[in-house]
């Protein structure tokens, strides 16, 4: 089937761009591939973990726009991106706010409190997940002692117990100072990094297979008009996307084919 094909060839291209991002000493700013299999007829496909997509990031904002500063960054690491697919002769096909996701900020790993958990582990829980073996029970240094703690399995954070439970309000303390380093980081990171995602349509250049790609409001003249269509129409969704951003709205926002050609 179509499907199947145009999946495949996904696979194809999220796995060569995967490969060559971590090759490469430059920041690549696209998804990577971690795995594909077939389950039940169906291809699946595991990518990185990332975060919210700059569609949702606006309408946080509630659509008034980003900082010129932050569009700026934002849109460095996308040419980053497309230069990348550019170079390998890919065509995206379907670039949009969706399509690009932020990663996930970075937090410290082996920390020694629980500061990045929303869940209360009380004593009382603690000692259920020791009987239920849900997480690991190890030996670790921390400030040249050592500690007994839980590993936890979220993001490589440990909860120090020193084994006994009366041993919480230490870890409290302990909590909230690591709490304060992690605020100060986060401050001087205030930007975190994006991603383009979504292969789905993508295709090399020169073997384009379907007429109707691109969603409306990013779509270029050429495959409006249904043209022949390179490499080229990724940048015109990229410049509408650019406006996008700034503005905090589509900038040419087409109910049909035919107003979308009006607008621009």
């Amino acid at each position: 089937p179509a499907y199947t094909a145009q999946a495949k060839c996904e696979i194809k291209i999220a796995h060569m761009l995967t490969n060559l991002s971590r090759a490469s000493s430059k920041p690549a700013n696209v998804v990577r591939l971690l795995g594909s299999f077939s389950y039940k007829g169906h291809l699946c496909l595991v990518f990185e973990e990332l975060g919210t997509n700059l569609y949702e990031l606006l309408k946080q904002n509630q659509f008034r726009g980003l900082p010129l500063s932050l569009v700026r960054t934002y849109v460095k690491q996308i040419l980053q991106a497309m230069a990348l697919l550019q170079d390998n002769f890919v065509i995206h096909c379907d670039l949009k706010p969706e399509n690009i996701l932020l990663e996930i900020a970075d937090e410290p790993s082996n920390a020694a409190v629980g500061a990045n958990f929303k869940k209360k582990y009380t004593p009382q829980v603690i000692r259920r997940m020791r009987e239920n073996r849900e997480s690991e029970w190890t030996s670790f240094q921390f400030n040249g002692t050592e500690e007994r703690g839980l590993y936890l399995g979220h993001r490589g954070a440990w909860m120090v117990t020193g084994g006994d439970e009366n041993n919480i309000e230490r870890l409290k303390g302990m909590q909230a100072q690591q709490k304060q380093k992690i605020g100060r980081r986060r401050k001087r990171n205030v930007v975190q990094g994006v991603r383009v995602i979504d292969f789905g349509s993508a295709c090399f250049e020169g073997q384009t297979i379907f007429s109707y790609i691109q969603s409306r409001f990013y779509r270029s003249p050429e495959v409006l008009l249904g043209l022949p269509y390179d490499r080229a129409i990724d940048m015109w969704s990229l410049g509408c996307i650019c406006a996008e951003l700034f503005l905090g709205l589509p900038i040419l926002p087409g109910s049909s084919e035919h107003n979308q050609i009006s607008r621009i």
